[in-house]
């Protein structure tokens, strides 16, 4: 069973799914492994790289939780910078089990891959709206059912996918009616792409420039 139709399957179990995830959805199944997306200080220079609203893309060392979740990437956030919710609590905002929150960036140690996507087409005046829809989405529950209509609760994917409500974005996959990060990392491959990849930290180096789209691709490639 593909883990899109396993999720459906679990989907109709209301309201098991919310109770299991709670219960087992951070529980490693690699657990004594580190990720290894890069050396720490490579990702610990990142922030200097990163700008506003700036899309994240996580593999972290398999949760039970991912493998519920289509694709290679399996997180998906937004970074925010230094505005003033952030620099209380972090600039990256993020939709976990606990609720969406905002949270420090990512250690290396903490993932084996990590992808940073961008929209350059984004005027100012629409990035500041942008930014405060963002920090209007701190505090509001996870979606534990992934119900892409429900606008109350969020997901990972969902929470990116609504804030860039502009973007073509559309589920990869039939069967689902969710977004995944995977969905996501695909808008940054497309000839007249509306996202560009700026980095990329895979097994333990930076991707360079040059070869950035080109192994993305492979990644997704690989994992469809």
């Amino acid at each position: 069973m593909s883990a899109a139709l396993a999720l459906a399957f679990f989907r109709r179990t209301d309201p098991l799914l919310p109770w299991l995830i709670r219960l087992f959805g951070d529980l490693p199944l690699e657990s004594r492994r580190r990720g290894r997306a890069a050396e720490d200080d490579a990702v610990a220079a990142l922030g200097s790289s990163l700008e506003p609203l700036d899309i994240l893309l996580e593999r972290a060392p398999l949760r039970l939780s991912d493998t519920f979740i289509p694709g290679y990437f399996k997180h998906a956030a937004v970074y925010l910078g230094e505005t003033a919710a952030a620099a209380a609590d972090g600039s990256v905002l993020e939709a976990r089990r606990e609720g969406v929150r905002l949270s420090p960036l990512p250690s290396a140690h903490q993932l084996d891959a990590l992808a940073v996507l961008r929209d350059d087409t984004l005027p100012p005046e629409r990035r500041a709206t942008l930014l405060s829809e963002a920090e209007g989405e701190v505090g509001k529950s996870y979606d534990f059912l992934f119900d892409g209509s429900d606008r109350q609760r969020q997901f990972c994917s969902k929470l990116v996918a609504q804030l860039f409500r502009h973007l073509p974005l559309r589920e990869q996959a039939a069967g689902r009616s969710f977004v995944v990060p995977d969905d996501i990392a695909h808008l940054a491959l497309a000839d007249s792409a509306p996202l560009r990849v700026t980095m990329l930290f895979l097994d333990g180096t930076a991707v360079p420039a040059r070869l950035l789209r080109r192994r993305l691709g492979d990644l997704l490639g690989a994992s469809s």
